[in-house]
């Protein structure tokens, strides 16, 4: 690829994240006004709705990791490595509670496809950059009542800038590739903001 090639490609991805990030913002924006997502980053977070939280992200992780993954195992090399299922597990295991465990994500109207799961996993990996600033405020605000149960808002730790950026490379990449299903992984995104949401909105106490 010769550099006005280059130059051109990432003009594409350029526009495809932004048109991304404007269609999904209404539903972002939905997500985090919800009073459990603005109660896990302030200053009078609780334990309990810190467990509670915690629970209500393992119910999204162990659904998407069970459903979404294998959809995208072609497309993400590095997929295995993005599974934080088991993080969740190890942090509710110190705190001595797994609340929500029996719930399950709304099932999409739609199959889920490789390109709509692809903008499902655009959501989930976009959150672990958010699960940093959350951890800094549990840290902050909880401290030593929590017992080193953080793993899961550590994401991939001193990794987590690169391995968002190579997620962001394999997703432009397939979007640029499979134009005609572009939509699909914006529905995709749409999606995953909204059951969150909803899972969220049902059950936080």
């Amino acid at each position: 690829m010769n550099p006005e090639q280059i130059a051109t490609s990432k003009t594409e991805h350029d526009i495809f994240i932004a048109t991304l990030r404007e269609t999904t913002l209404p539903a972002h924006k939905r997500l985090e006004s919800l009073p459990i997502s603005e109660a896990i980053i302030s200053h009078g977070l609780t334990k309990s709705t810190y467990l509670q939280y915690l629970s209500l992200m393992y119910v999204v992780m162990r659904d998407v990791e069970e459903q979404v993954f294998p959809a995208v195992a072609e497309i993400v090399p590095d997929i295995e490595a993005r599974k934080k299922r088991h993080m969740i597990e190890a942090d509710l295991k110190q705190l001595g509670g797994d609340e929500f465990t029996e719930l399950h994500l709304n099932k999409p109207n739609n199959t889920i496809t490789p390109a709509f799961a692809m903008g499902m996993m655009y959501v989930i990996e976009g959150s672990t950059l958010g699960g940093r600033v959350i951890l800094k405020n549990v840290e902050r605000t909880l401290g030593t009542d929590i017992r080193q149960a953080t793993s899961y808002f550590s994401g991939y730790g001193e990794r987590t800038g690169s391995l968002w950026k190579t997620f962001v490379d394999s997703f432009t990449s397939y979007a640029i590739s499979n134009r005609s299903k572009q939509e699909e992984m914006i529905a995709g995104a749409n999606y995953m903001f909204s059951a969150i949401h909803d899972l969220l909105q049902k059950n936080a106490k």
